[in-house]
């Protein structure tokens, strides 16, 4: 139980350290959800450590090649709930509602920004090269 809270405690501040190391760019999408949530401070210092530690595990789980790609969907689906779980706990419920709709309206604009590309994953398909016609 020891090694568990100092491994947390380890990751909670490589995560810290990591938001801190992305200025400027981590900072407007956070300032930006901290109005349109009405987030108090303490409240956007707890959503930061969560999201960090979301996307600390997922890159963990993506990076695991011994994981098939049933379990790699099945343990980054338990990740996204774990962070929503914590999410409720840090939000009141209006927040939450407004957390749970601004959620969806991101899923939406990034399935419609994958409408008709081809690749794998939503990847943008390269440009045809043309060809010069020169005779």
């Amino acid at each position: 139980m020891k090694s568990i809270k100092i491994i947390a405690m380890c990751v909670l501040t490589l995560l810290s350290v990591q938001m801190f190391a992305q200025g400027k760019k981590g900072g407007k999408k956070a300032e930006r959800v901290q109005k349109e949530l009405g987030l108090s401070d303490k409240q956007m210092n707890q959503v930061k450590s969560i999201r960090m530690e979301m996307k600390s595990k997922m890159k963990a789980v993506r990076q695991n090649e011994n994981l098939s790609k049933e379990e790699r969907k099945a343990q980054m689906k338990e990740i996204r709930t774990h962070a929503d779980n914590s999410m409720r706990g840090v939000l009141n419920t209006e927040q939450y509602q407004k957390y749970q709709e601004m959620k969806e309206e991101h899923k939406r604009k990034r399935r419609q920004g994958t409408k008709g590309q081809k690749g794998k994953k939503g990847k943008r398909a390269q440009k045809p090269v043309l060809e010069s016609t020169d005779q």
